[in-house]
């Protein structure tokens, strides 16, 4: 399960080079028998955990489906959705019974909820931001995500997934998460106005108890995780109160005459509802006039996805610009300085050199990737530029802005305190030459040439790994030049 995503043919010799996406390699296959000559890693360090990068493959992979023609990724784009709804009841399935209680009535005794094998039309629902979010499906008839292993069966006609695969799947979906919502602004608060309303007052309106908005969908991720009754719901079926952060990317059908809409969808779970901020039938009691409505709605096309928009949000600097961003650079490390919210890292080039930095939220500094180097502030790190310099300020998810901020394979030294890979050559009887270097530096990797000046190759031939050094074999041939190089 490689998951080709780029495809170059050679112009001369039958040789395809593949870009393997969910194996993180690049692959060489000879045209003529379809038989893989070569494959090497693209990335000295996996940018993956390897039971989270193998498990990409089984939500993609079609081969996992009776005919090799669909996977689950194929409704699931890319983790995401399709914007349909399907109808896939089985007429020779069972009747489910499942807990739920009538909240909105702030009663917590939980009631069987009956589910009939024949489900109805229901859109495909995101499979981003999963985290906490169980149970699981509009009718949350799926207790934990290892529940869907029998969807492979059942609805692809393929076979079950063995239950660590499943496991490895479902691990890796829980680290999937929702982009920002660009309603919000860069900050994470609210603006003043959104689509005609005010949603800092709807919010106020939304929380307001005798409108029950908050009691079904629940800050901060707008689901109590309940199953609700039909009534409720303006449905034929109980339904889980579905989270709301996806709100602003489904909002866009709407059917009445002369409307124009860019979705055949709406928001409820068969696709119908379009009218926010009700969708389904339901007494907001505090609700009186069209801004109240207006407002609320607004607040609900806002709402929090759970990814700060500082965690993806960059910019680059150089000399000429550094003043211009300061507004921009103190928005960053403001969000920085909230553990939840976002890490900033710093990548380019200072005074010549390739730099990495992370900001350390503790000191409001800049370390670098250096141990023997003092942190920096902002002012100091960018009084170095120099005239063909260039750093980006990158905001990332909390907890990740180590590796892209100097310790590239999160070990806890810093890039440029790594060890030496201290090559050598050396000849061995019935080798002949073969270049030589610590075990301390596995990141790099040989290349060799016939002049300085390249081009530079991989070498083709194996290399042994043992616990105190790493061999190659250079290729036979001409004379040539071999180095060590990091692909970082």
């Amino acid at each position: 399960m490689r998951g080709p995503r780029g495809l170059a043919l050679h112009p001369t010799s039958p040789r395809l080079y593949v870009l393997g996406k969910l194996s993180d390699s690049l692959t060489v296959i000879d045209t003529t028998d379809g038989k893989v000559i070569y494959e090497r890693p693209v990335s000295s360090h996996p940018a993956l955990p390897r039971p989270v990068a193998e498990a990409r493959g089984f939500l993609f992979d079609a081969r996992l489906s009776s005919n090799g023609t669909v996977s689950c990724g194929t409704c699931h784009l890319d983790a995401d959705t399709d914007g349909l709804a399907w109808d896939l009841g089985d007429p020779a399935g069972a009747l489910l019974t499942v807990p739920g209680a009538n909240l909105s009535a702030h009663d917590t005794t939980p009631r069987p909820r009956t589910m009939h094998p024949m489900k109805g039309p229901m859109v495909t629902q995101t499979l981003r931001g999963l985290q906490n979010g169980a149970p699981f499906h509009w009718r949350g008839d799926r207790p934990t995500l290892q529940s869907f292993n029998p969807t492979f069966d059942a609805l692809l006609g393929g076979s079950v997934l063995p239950a660590a695969d499943m496991e490895d799947l479902a691990a890796y979906l829980l680290t999937i998460r929702h982009h920002p919502n660009p309603n919000r602004q860069p900050d994470r608060t609210l603006p003043a106005s959104t689509a005609g309303g005010n949603p800092v007052r709807g919010r106020d309106l939304y929380n307001l108890h005798n409108n029950h908005c908050a009691i079904c969908h629940s800050l901060p991720s707008g689901s109590d995780g309940n199953i609700d009754l039909p009534q409720e719901v303006g449905s034929a079926q109980p339904l889980k109160n579905p989270s709301l952060r996806t709100t602003y990317q489904r909002a866009f059908f709407d059917p009445r005459p002369g409307a124009s809409s860019r979705s055949g969808f709406g928001l409820g779970h068969d696709g119908t509802g379009f009218a926010l901020p009700t969708v389904h039938p339901y007494v907001l009691d505090e609700l009186a006039t069209p801004a109240d409505f207006a407002d609320v709605a607004a607040f609900v096309l806002c709402f929090d996805t759970g990814t700060a928009p500082a965690a993806c949000r960059q910019i680059t600097v150089t000399a000429s610009t550094a003043a211009a961003a300061a507004t921009e650079l103190t928005l960053l490390e403001s969000q920085a300085r909230i553990n939840a919210t976002s890490d900033l890292a710093v990548h380019g080039s200072l005074t010549g050199r390739h730099r990495r930095f992370l900001y350390d939220r503790n000191l409001q500094r800049y370390r670098p990737d250096h141990s023997a180097e003092s942190p920096l502030s902002r002012q100091e790190l960018l009084a170095q530029l120099g005239t063909d310099d260039a750093l980006t300020f990158m905001g990332t998810l909390p907890g990740q802005g180590g590796r892209p901020g100097g310790d590239r394979d999160g070990d806890g030294v810093p890039d440029r305190s790594e060890p030496s890979p201290s090559p050598q050559l050396s000849w061995h009887q019935g080798t002949g030459i073969v270049l030589n270097w610590t075990a301390a530096a596995p990141d790099w990797s040989p290349e060799h040439a016939l002049s300085p000046a390249g081009p530079w190759l991989p070498m083709p031939g194996p290399i042994r790994f043992s616990s105190s050094s790493i061999d190659a074999i250079p290729p036979q041939g001409p004379a040539g030049f071999l180095r060590l190089r990091r692909t970082w």
